[in-house]
Parts: structure tokens; sequence; C-alpha cells
């Protein structure tokens, strides 16, 4: 009896390890590209919207976060600052863009620059791609406020086409049936802050990190090394 009471331990924490390995929550991923005014898709340059042609130069940031909530206010503030603002990210990437005529450095320089009719080769704006599958709930009204414009899609219709500059944070909502779903936000940052993406949206809790495969073997092998020498030991001590 006390072998398999011992061996059932062993198997409980083997699964236990197996579950925390698995059962982590996904989180939001995010890039950002900056991009000339002249090619601003929000302005109708060259990137057509809806969705929005993502650039190929200009990557200037990479990111996780468990939710979907950022702000710059008015004044200076770069995109690493409005990233930041959410303490649930993680700036995975941040550096010195260049694209056409604009070299942007996204620790140090404003996020945003011109206005909605003074974009030029040498003003910019931030594209930004925010993508999760998340767990919604049904009934629920989920609401994304924007200051300047988005895109969203899940599952792969578009929800929400609201890709232009606006004049103050202006909020969408929108409802889904419970269960898993992909999303995906195009946010556009134009013409100086204030720069503002929250939501409402389902929040991922923070986990423990997942175990590298070859971790979570020697902590499994752990186990049950340790498990056999318990086993030895009891059945030397009852031939002693």
């Amino acid at each position: 009896m006390t072998s398999i009471s011992n061996s059932f331990r062993i198997a409980a924490c083997t699964v236990m390890v197996l579950t925390l390995a698995t059962s982590a929550h996904a989180t939001y991923t995010g890039l950002s590209w900056v991009v000339p005014g002249t090619d601003a898709p929000w302005l109708g340059g060259t990137l057509a919207p809806n969705p929005i042609l993502f650039p190929t130069t200009g990557l200037d940031a990479t990111f996780t976060s468990t939710t979907v909530n950022w702000m710059n206010p008015f004044g200076p503030g770069s995109l690493r600052n409005f990233l930041a603002s959410d303490p649930g990210t993680t700036i995975n990437t941040c550096t010195t863009a260049t694209v056409g005529s604009v070299t942007y450095n996204c620790n140090t320089d404003v996020i945003s620059t011109g206005s909605q009719g003074t974009q030029t080769a040498t003003t910019y704006g931030q594209i930004l791609e925010i993508m999760g599958t998340e767990t919604f709930v049904g009934g629920t009204t989920y609401s994304i406020t924007h200051d300047d414009g988005i895109v969203v899609t899940l599952d792969g219709s578009v929800i929400i086409s609201s890709g232009v500059p606006t004049a103050s944070p202006t909020t969408n909502t929108f409802t889904t049936t419970s269960g898993t779903h992909a999303i995906v936000i195009e946010y556009a940052e134009c013409c100086g802050n204030p720069a503002i993406l929250t939501s409402n949206l389902p929040v991922n809790p923070t986990v423990p990190p997942v175990p590298e495969p070859g971790s979570l073997a020697l902590v499994v092998g752990g186990l049950l090394t340790g498990g056999g020498l318990l086993f030895r030991r009891r059945g030397a001590h009852k031939r002693a």
C-alpha cells in the first residue's frame, strides 16, 4: 500500500509539472513600424488600409502584453513611453528605424509628427499590429478607445473599420459568441500626441514561464529518480 501511495504522489507531481508547462495563457503580441507621412494609409498614402498593408522596412519595436491598454498624453512622448504606460507590457526590442527620409528612435523621439493636413516625406506616424487568441464571453460588450485609427478583425473578419485620424479619443464596441477567438488590432498613430489605445478586452493573467523541454525532462526525471531512491531505501529498511 505504501509503494502504491508513493507511486501515486510521484505521478500526481509529474502531472502537475506537465500541466503548468501546458496551461500558460497566451499573451498579446505586437509589432510596430514607423511610417513616413506620405505612406500613411490613414491619410490616403501608398500603404493600402483595411487591412493595412504592413511595411517591409521601418520595424521599430516588438512587444508582448497581458492587456491592450496604452496611452501617451499631450506633449512629448516616445513609442517606448507609450508601450511602457501599461505595466503588463514587456518591450522585447526597441530600436532606431530608418525608412525613406525618416530616421526614428523609438526610445526618445516623439511618437508621431505633422498634422492631418501637413504630412510630408519627413513627417511620420506609427502602425502597430496587436494579435491575440483570447477567450471571450458571449453577451459582453467589448470596447476599444483609440486616438488615432484602428481596424479590428475577429477570426479573420473585419468587425471595426475606423482607420482614420481622430480629433479626440473615439470608442468602438463589439460583441461576439463565447469561446476562443483570434483578434488582430491594427492601430494607426498620426499627427502627434495624444496616442491612445485602451480597451476592456480579455486580460491574460501573469503565469510562470513555461519550462523548456530539456528543463521539463530534468524535473520529471528528478521526480522519478527521487521516487526510485525512496522505494529502494524503504525496501532495504524492510529487509534489515
